[in-house]
């Protein structure tokens, strides 16, 4: 497949995901102090639905065998090389709504 056929073939096929991880700048008063940072854009088969989207973006960006950002259908966007895996309350974007990675599932926030 050469490289129009591929974007083709993205644009046709894929949603894109962007991941947000959450950043913890200590505490003030009786709360943390967090803000997010955009880390990755993630492929995802647009025939699957909200949920799988999230599940699937998630599972992707999971340090396991090998950093997430090898992975062919995630672009990392950050200015960092190596990145931590996707966790409870970092956010993800996808089909123009908002969700936040629960301790089971995602909570939507918009």
């Amino acid at each position: 497949m050469n490289a129009l056929e591929k974007n083709f073939d993205i644009m046709t096929n894929y949603n894109e995901v962007v991941v947000e991880h959450v950043v913890f700048n200590g505490k003030v008063g009786e709360s943390w102090s967090k803000e997010y940072n955009k880390v990755a854009k993630v492929l995802v088969d647009k025939s699957l639905s909200t949920k799988e989207q999230l599940e699937k973006a998630y599972m992707l960006t999971q340090n396991i065998e090998d950093g997430w950002w090898n992975n062919e259908l995630v672009t990392n966007i950050s200015q960092e090389d190596a990145l931590r895996s996707t966790s409870v309350e970092d956010i993800m974007h996808v089909n123009g709504e908002k969700y936040m990675v629960d301790m089971v599932g995602f909570k939507k926030l918009n």
